[in-house]
């Protein structure tokens, strides 16, 4: 048990399996856990009782975590602000829950399965976020109902990976470690490598029909929205390629039209 006189953080969280996960989380993203308490709330109700009438520790920061199922991370932390009366604390949120981290470094996850029909499933395994129920994959996949057997993913999980994989990821572990006033955010070392695939598949989302073809490649194929907003997400060296000429090109038209507008006067 951590020393309240260490502490410089409290982390809320709905029950005791994120406990159990985050902790080896941490550990694994070499965050100070001996500044950090993680409090089981037993559920949502009780966390909005806790984050709104709970007295606070001077010199200590507060923080939730909260499993929400939305579209975006975005839409996620402001639904659940909402829902837990809108506290002055800072809220994340795990999309849709903490299980789907466990998928983020998939090369971890695999050196934690021990059956063919895991592996399978794994190969099968698409974005955290996008997996419908994370936490009947990890019971399916790990063979293990108690979650103390399958936290053991983060032993050797890789986060620079794993936060490219997942945006809810990211978000969290680099808004804890602006609470803690970390030096090195493991999160915020990769954003710059990921900020071009997030607002490039923002953008391909938009485009309709999703089969329309935006690209073709050197050897004549031809990529639609649909498949090349599946490469950005993978992190794959086409989609990394493609969001680079995207924005090569939309940087060499507005500075043409600037320098067009400078000369007229504009």
């Amino acid at each position: 048990m951590t020393d309240m006189n260490d502490i410089r953080l409290l982390l809320y969280v709905e029950s005791d399996r994120e406990v159990i996960l985050l902790e080896k989380l941490f550990k694994s993203a070499h965050y100070p856990v001996e500044h950090i308490r993680i409090l089981p709330s037993n559920g949502k109700k009780n966390m909005a009782h806790f984050l709104n009438n709970s007295w606070k520790l001077e010199g200590v920061k507060y923080a939730a975590l909260v499993n929400f199922d939305a579209l975006t991370v975005f839409d996620a932390v402001k639904q659940a602000k909402k829902y837990l009366g809108n506290p002055e604390t800072e809220v994340f949120c795990a999309v849709p829950t903490t299980e789907a981290w466990l998928f983020a470094d998939i090369e971890a996850a695999k050196r934690n399965v021990y059956s063919d029909h895991g592996r399978r499933l794994l190969n099968r395994v698409s974005l955290p976020e996008e997996i419908p129920h994370p936490r009947r994959l990890a019971y399916s996949v790990f063979g293990q109902k108690k979650i103390e057997h399958y936290a053991s993913v983060f032993d050797n999980f890789d986060v620079e990976i794993a936060t490219s994989k997942s945006p809810s990821l990211r978000m969290f572990l680099e808004g804890i470690g602006k609470l803690l006033n970390l030096d090195n955010i493991p999160a915020a070392n990769i954003y710059s490598r990921s900020i071009n695939r997030d607002i490039l598949s923002n953008l391909l989302s938009e485009v309709s029909p999703s089969n329309a073809v935006i690209h073709r490649t050197m050897d004549g194929t031809n990529i639609t929205a649909e498949q090349m907003l599946k490469f950005l997400r993978e992190g794959s060296p086409l989609g990394d390629q493609y969001a680079t000429g995207v924005l090569r090109v939309a940087r060499d038209s507005l500075t043409q039209k600037a320098q067009q507008e400078q000369e007229v006067g504009v």
